[in-house]
């Protein structure tokens, strides 16, 4: 079920980690953890998700997304000093890919400290 205070909530508890910290561990299955950082874009204003909807009227964007979105057009999480050589991105709305809703999908990803957790069960 989509929450869209479980976006605030999330959001500003990386901040509050960044802001307080500058750091959080990352932990690796065998070995030692590591220190990483979050780093976050600037939202996207209400002018530009205008524009979005004027371009692409028939997709409609989860209002857990939207609400991610308002606070950071984008982000990388789990930053370290190698830095990451992989990107992740949600998939679109039209995939099937995951069926679950952005919420739950960057509650779990941020659970599982960066890890591709929906390989976990299935590998």
């Amino acid at each position: 079920m989509e929450d869209i205070r479980a976006i605030y909530r999330i959001f500003n508890n990386l901040k509050y980690e960044m802001e307080n910290n500058g750091w959080v561990y990352q932990w690796h299955l065998g070995d030692e953890p590591i220190k990483v950082t979050h780093k976050f874009n600037p939202p996207v204003t209400p002018e530009e998700f205008q524009l979005f909807e004027k371009y692409f009227p028939n997709m409609k964007l989860p209002a857990s997304y939207k609400a991610f979105l308002s606070c950071s057009n984008g982000m990388e999480l789990f930053c370290g000093e190698e830095g990451r050589d992989d990107y992740l991105c949600y998939p679109a709305p039209d995939t099937d890919r995951f069926n679950i809703p952005f919420n739950e999908w960057l509650e779990r990803y941020i659970v599982c400290q960066g890890h591709e957790f929906w390989y976990f069960l299935n590998p």
